[in-house]
């Protein structure tokens, strides 16, 4: 797998840019199939259309990246930081985003086909349109996902975070896989947006129990400390009118003498 150097990479994303921003007329688009991109730094770049598939981008960081229409099927960003990225309309079939922080990122009408998302961070993701055919979702973080006729199909969801997602309602559901590794527990149409919206009510109840736990125990904790330091004031104000008193004058006594 070859591997550009850092002045090589700048120069690719430069021409890129320039081809974007002419419509193809000048500059030059980024073809980089089965490259080694890990670690690298893809911050705030414009890469739309871009063809990265193959590719290895473990690690990488595109916060800010606009990948619209990209190419990246069959790569792998395993660990990769895309937060609030942009891939809409990109081809992300068999691609591993596992253990991905994917917060806030623009996935509408992205293609997922066999995608690996193991684990990745998708709290507040917009997945409207997205295809999820066979995709990996299990311990993914799904949080306030907007999931609006989104497709599901044969798409395993084992312990997949489902707190406030949106738009079930609207999404095209044929099959979902609920079982764990090597025990599949295959639910269908009607079926699984039952179990689909039981799980997002159960997780959204138990959400709200724990901030109620977390205001209660600040309550809690407010009214020691207020306790405290009314008793430390208490105590202060006695301390001082204690010692603002004169002290008696003692005056032996003759018996003594």
């Amino acid at each position: 797998m070859n591997r550009l150097s850092d002045v090589d990479l700048q120069k690719a994303l430069k021409k890129h840019k320039r081809w974007v921003e002419s419509l193809g007329k000048s500059g030059q688009q980024f073809l980089h199939y089965d490259t080694d991109f890990s670690d690298c730094d893809f911050s705030g770049q414009n890469m739309c259309e871009a063809w990265m598939n193959g590719g290895c981008i473990d690690r990488a960081y595109l916060r800010h990246t606009d990948l619209y229409a990209s190419l990246i099927a069959g790569s792998s960003f395993r660990g990769a930081c895309l937060t609030e990225v942009i891939l809409t309309k990109a081809n992300a079939d068999y691609t591993c985003f596992a253990y991905a922080d994917l917060r806030g990122a623009k996935l509408l009408k992205t293609e997922f086909y066999e995608a690996d998302l193991q684990y990745a961070n998708l709290a507040g993701a917009d997945m409207r349109g997205a295809w999820l055919y066979q995709t990996n979702l299990t311990f993914a973080r799904l949080i306030g996902v907007d999931m609006a006729r989104i497709s599901f199909n044969g798409t395993r969801l084992y312990n997949a975070d489902l707190r406030g997602v949106i738009g079930l309602d609207t999404a095209y559901i044929t099959s979902i896989d609920i079982g764990a590794e090597g025990s599949p527990q295959m639910l269908e149409a009607e079926e699984a947006r039952a179990w689909l919206m039981q799980q997002q009510s159960m997780a959204d109840k138990a959400r709200r129990r724990r901030a109620n736990l977390y205001v209660n125990a600040r309550s809690y904790v407010s009214l020691r400390e207020g306790n405290l330091i009314e008793a430390e004031l208490t105590l202060a104000e006695n301390s001082s009118a204690y010692f603002a008193h004169p002290c008696p004058t003692i005056t032996p006594s003759d018996d003594l003498w």
